[in-house]
């Protein structure tokens, strides 16, 4: 129950204190005021041992076949990807890795690794374009190589993952660099294929993880959506995480393999709270540093985010609000109810509801159910005002945390 895993149970054996578990149990659930489904909580009593323990059984193999929330996005996504990454014949990398102290590009890397580990690969060569933070405590990956090495390190066939982060396109300064970088990297490689005869038998895949995609200039989105399309030599797929985005890379782009795949940081996760929650809200709005600069600890092969609920601030919070795309992801994988709008007024404002809207579509469920919460205004400051309320609102009305806390 502290970990919020659900629990099916029975009370074993015939010696005395028969009835142990369910009665410590009852006290429990009196004490939080709260249900069997709100706690997590299932107990089968029929004082014949073999009925409840197959019951149990059964209830928890109904509850895993029922594919709750979360599990259908991360098999959207799965299912999505997979098809790219599981019986690749050749060599793979993962491309424009994070090297700095942000929850949602490193959330975004954790997934990317999730999404190869459960496709039983695992990437060939894993390198940054971007010094290492020091703030980062973890491998530091190795620059990544101009196209003619990178041709020579991955051979032939190869499939080159392209990071999820940022933007695709020209709307935020620091992420249309790494953007720019990747696309010389996709013209070198395809002029590389055609002109140098020991690159002439090349084959290439590169897949663009989930991401929006945004364009304050409309002569560069076309100038770029005309490169991709004339590609010769080189497979490109562009995931976009927003329904927006998919329908600007299909139609206006007119790309030719466009996928509609929810935000990959979705693959990583849960991540398990460490206690009961101390704190009623936690506010993390785009202009806080914390919300952003988390320092998360990666460890690369495994995969693994140690504590990143508890480095974003999240771990004894009870309810989180904010305007941040992957502190939103990561409240709802972390088991926090999040209220959240969509902060600043450039282009392409609307990414966290864009981006939770295919996430909720994903997953068949409402929001009751994802504990997500999307506040629109007359203005930023007054959907933030909104979501905030709305906060308070729901701390003010739930008793099952502050049972725990009380005790």
């Amino acid at each position: 129950m502290l970990s919020g895993k659900p629990v099916f149970f029975w009370d074993g054996g015939v010696q005395v204190g028969y009835n142990k578990v369910g009665g410590m149990y009852g006290m429990m659930k009196s004490a939080s005021n709260c249900s069997d489904d709100d706690l997590g909580a299932h107990y089968f009593a029929s004082h014949n041992e073999t009925d409840d323990l197959v019951r149990a059984t059964e209830a928890a193999a109904a509850y895993v076949l029922s594919l709750p929330c979360l599990q259908r996005v991360r098999k959207n996504i799965t299912d999505s990807l997979h098809p790219f990454i599981r019986n690749f014949r050749g060599r793979i990398a993962l491309y424009d890795v994070a090297t700095h102290a942000d929850v949602g590009d490193n959330l975004l890397w954790k997934g990317a690794l999730d999404v190869m580990f459960t496709a039983a690969r695992s990437p060939d060569l894993i390198c940054s374009l971007t010094q290492a933070d020091v703030r980062m405590q973890g491998p530091r990956f190795p620059t990544c190589p101009p196209a003619a090495e990178i041709l020579d390190e991955l051979g032939t066939p190869a499939l080159i993952l392209w990071q999820a982060g940022g933007s695709f396109g020209d709307l935020h300064n620091s992420s249309s660099a790494s953007h720019r970088s990747r696309m010389q990297l996709i013209r070198d490689i395809d002029a590389l294929i055609d002109t140098e005869e020991r690159f002439q038998s090349y084959q290439l895949d590169v897949v663009q993880l989930p991401q929006s995609v945004a364009y304050t200039s409309e002569a560069t989105m076309r100038r770029e959506a005309s490169v991709l399309r004339s590609l010769r030599n080189v497979k490109f797929v562009l995931a976009t995480r927003t329904a927006a985005s998919f329908d600007l890379a299909y139609q206006r782009m007119r790309l030719n393999e466009v996928l509609a795949v929810p935000d990959v940081a979705m693959a990583a996760g849960p991540f398990v709270s460490a206690g009961p929650p101390v704190v009623d809200i936690v506010f993390l709005p785009s202009s806080s540093s914390s919300s952003r600069q988390a320092g998360l600890t990666l460890t690369a092969m495994e995969g693994t985010v140690k504590d990143a609920a508890a480095a974003a601030g999240l771990t004894y919070k009870w309810v989180v609000v904010t305007d941040l795309t992957h502190v939103v992801i990561l409240a709802m994988l972390s088991g926090r109810p999040v209220f959240f709008w969509d902060g600043g007024a450039q282009a392409g404002h609307e990414d966290a509801a864009g981006t939770y809207d295919m996430i909720k579509s994903a997953s068949g469920c409402g929001d009751d159910d994802l504990g997500a919460f999307h506040f629109t205004g007359t203005d930023e400051a007054d959907a933030l005002s909104r979501a905030t309320n709305a906060a308070v609102e729901y701390v003010l009305k739930s008793p099952c945390p502050r049972a725990q806390q009380q005790s």
